[in-house]
């Protein structure tokens, strides 16, 4: 049963249909293979953070959610890319929210892709999203009251 919101969404991430074996056979090539930001995307995003400040929306980073495969611990490449990622946010003066490893999650939390939580999953990443902005909500409000 499929369930779509009024938007035309889908809305029925309440199973796993992806198993742990699947999510296990082919860890992410892009995780495990050395980074390389392109200069559209580097002068994409910097438009894009230039256009936010002109308006004065703060913009963020954080990891995007995917499976905590075995391979993606303590591995050189992957910690590379880690810090190649960090790097080119704190290059654009954008603060990374958490730490990669704060997105990634066990099988059982994952719908139907690397990076699809299901509703657990949502709920889990949710609070620990929420526990890595407190600390920056408090800076950028105690920087707006002085």
């Amino acid at each position: 049963p499929w369930t779509i919101d009024s938007g035309g969404h889908l809305r029925s991430n309440q199973a796993q249909l992806i198993t742990e074996a699947e999510l296990l056979r082919t860890p992410l090539a892009s995780v495990r293979s050395k980074i390389v930001i392109s200069q559209d995307a580097r002068n994409i995003l910097f438009d894009f953070v230039r256009h936010c400040r002109d308006r004065d929306v703060s913009v963020l980073a954080s990891w995007p959610n995917i499976f905590a495969h075995p391979d993606y611990f303590n591995n050189q490449a992957v910690t590379a890319n880690f810090k190649t990622i960090e790097a080119f946010w704190k290059n654009l003066g954008v603060e990374v929210i958490g730490s990669p490893f704060d997105a990634m999650f066990q099988a059982e939390f994952f719908h139907d892709t690397y990076y699809h939580l299901n509703s657990k999953g949502v709920a889990v990443r949710t609070a620990k999203l929420i526990k890595n902005l407190k600390p920056w909500l408090v800076q950028k409000e105690s920087r707006t009251t002085n």
